[in-house]
């Protein structure tokens, strides 16, 4: 038991110290200039190598990458080879919101964004945005950019504490003094 939980410990560590490099030593395809915010051991499930993620995609937290149907063993009894897995592709630039999850056998194509909490159960064509449960388009990421294009708060190479101050200013809050 105790040496079960030294093992536990010791793989959440190397998650949380090199997410990307964690995760490609369990068999995920990852591309170049991935950011995996807040990915956990489970963030890929028991079929990691079924997953490519591609190059400059961003996986926000708490992402569920589901590579498998475990609905499945409702019937395992009558059906002891009832297993349904497929890949998971994640094309170049995509975005993947906070707390999404990917279902089996999905693609989501070159530069769209998955909004937080969506359930990707189809393929998500390149260049769209597409939120909800289930999942679906509702523009296309160039439309997306426009109307975001006037709340842009350029806040690259601020200190925190510059950032903060700029974001409390920008939205009306009272800006405390320090």
């Amino acid at each position: 038991m105790l040496l079960r939980l030294a093992r536990e410990l010791r793989r959440r560590v190397a998650c949380a110290r090199d997410p990307v490099g964690y995760h490609r030593r369990q068999g995920v395809h990852i591309g170049r200039d991935v950011d995996l915010i807040g990915g956990t051991i489970h963030t890929f499930g028991s079929e990691p190598y079924l997953v490519t993620i591609g190059d400059g995609v961003t996986v926000s937290h708490d992402v569920d990458f589901i590579t498998h149907d475990g609905g499945l063993r409702v019937i395992r009894d009558d059906h002891p080879g009832a297993f349904f897995c497929a890949p998971i592709v994640v094309h170049d630039g995509a975005f993947i919101g906070a707390h999404a999850i990917l279902l089996p056998g999905v693609t989501v194509g070159a530069g769209s964004v998955i909004g937080a909490g969506a359930v990707v159960a189809s393929d998500i064509p390149a260049g769209t945005v597409a939120v909800g449960v289930p999942c679906r388009p509702i523009k296309s990421t160039d439309e997306y950019v426009r109307g975001h294009r006037d709340a842009w708060i350029d806040t690259g190479g601020l200190s925190p504490d510059e950032k903060r101050r700029v974001l409390l200013e920008r939205h009306g809050l009272p800006v405390a003094k320090a």
